[in-house]
């Protein structure tokens, strides 16, 4: 009876443990995970080798062994094996209850083409509740492989509350925007491939006075690049010190034995002098002492027309102003006359077109009155005088001759 019941025991052991081992080897996996899913031509990555069912309370691994196989024209084998040769890649040891087997490290080469690649599991060998052969299963995993970006342009470009001259358009590089009392400046520039690379020049952050160059190079991936430039110009409101160093005004102009009506906003003048006018005697006073003022033309005035400058340089050494006068000296034995200016007064063409139309008028009436003979005629025509007979007595009618007469009959005789 009780080897009876040693032997019943003995069977429900084997029976409960042979199913068991068989459970076991099935659920160990060895399996491609944790890799990048897509990468591009030169970009580095990571593949993690794990194990899946080994931790289950009724099977142990101990030792394992397999390779992994991958495309040695696409990706270099950077490490992370038991050893290599060529695409396939050892990975054994004993294992320690940690699920990540290997991290295998990848570059992909830069003349990669695009489309998926596969890094295989093979001859899988394994010992389970130290039972060796092929109690292990594998599963494989790929990557896919993308080609470099090529675009390098932006699709947007803009300066806050600043206007870019022309208007956007990534097929156009260079702009211009004007800016007034700002020393730093907001540039906002997107690329059109998001994997392009931005960069901006610093320069926006300390504009300068005047006309600033910021750059924005945008970089694809393949490396070509795309240059934008705004060239911005910085208007600074000038303090009252920076007034005075930039003051070119004159407070008064004259010129000895001529007559000039200057003004300070006026910078051009006229002057027609007599032939025996040979040169100038001018007084330029600057209102700001520290200015420089230096006269050209006014000596050695030749007939007809002469130009004479007053350059005026402020005391800061860079900002000038030139004042001219256009001078005509008259030939000998002639009259002044005035020179006629550049521009005509509003007044003086109103008086210009009321005489032209007067006369033009007049003319008409002239022509009309003249082709009519019978107005003229009776505008003309003398009044006829009615003629009386008058008795005209003549000097014999009033001086008596008869003396006379009778002497000279006797002289004859």
């Amino acid at each position: 009876m009780k080897r009876f019941k040693s032997l019943f025991f003995i069977m429900l052991l084997t029976l409960i443990l042979v199913p068991a081992k068989v459970f076991a080897a099935d659920k160990v996996t060895f399996a491609i995970t944790d890799g990048p899913g897509t990468v591009k031509a030169g970009q580095e990555f990571t593949v993690n080798v794990k194990q899946s069912g080994a931790n289950d309370s009724d099977k142990t691994l101990t030792a394992y062994s397999f390779k992994v196989s991958f495309d040695g024209g696409v990706f270099e084998y950077l490490g992370g094996a038991s050893s290599a040769n060529g695409s396939d890649l050892t990975i054994s040891g004993n294992y320690k209850g940690n699920d990540t087997l290997a991290t295998l490290k990848f570059k992909t080469k830069d003349n990669a083409k695009d489309g998926s690649y596969n890094f295989t599991i093979k001859d899988v060998d394994c010992t389970i509740n130290g039972e060796g052969g092929n109690n292990c299963s594998a599963n494989s995993g790929s990557v896919k492989v993308r080609p470099l970006g090529g675009d390098s342009s932006l699709s947007k470009l803009s300066i806050p509350n600043t206007p870019l001259s022309p208007a956007f358009n990534k097929n156009i590089r260079d702009y211009t925007a004007n800016v007034k009392d700002v020393t730093q400046l907001t540039v906002n520039a997107t690329a059109s491939d998001g994997n392009s690379n931005i960069q901006i020049s610093d320069n926006r952050n300390n504009l300068q006075k005047g006309e600033n160059t910021i750059r924005i190079v945008c970089t694809a991936e393949n490396g070509s690049s795309t240059t934008y430039t705004i060239k911005v110009n910085l208007e600074l409101t000038p303090t009252e010190e920076e007034l005075k160093l930039m003051n070119t005004k004159l407070t008064e102009l004259k010129i000895k034995g001529q007559k000039i009506d200057f003004n300070v906003e006026e910078v051009k003048y006229y002057l027609d002098v007599t032939y025996d006018v040979k040169s100038l005697e001018i007084t330029a006073t600057p209102e700001n002492e520290a200015a420089q003022v230096q006269i050209t033309g006014a000596d050695k005035l030749i007939v007809g027309k002469n130009t004479v400058n007053i350059l005026v340089t402020a005391e800061d050494g860079t900002t000038t102003k030139t004042y001219s006068i256009l001078v005509t000296r008259l030939a000998e034995n002639k009259k002044i006359v005035p020179t006629c200016p550049d521009t005509t007064s509003i007044k003086e063409w109103i008086i210009f077109s009321v005489g032209l139309f007067l006369t033009f008028t007049l003319g008409i009436v002239l022509g009309y009155i003249l082709g009519k003979k019978d107005i003229l005629s009776k505008i003309f025509k003398k009044k006829e005088v009615k003629e009386e007979a008058v008795e005209i007595q003549t000097l014999s009618d009033t001086i008596d001759l008869s003396d006379v007469v009778e002497e000279i009959k006797d002289e004859n005789m």
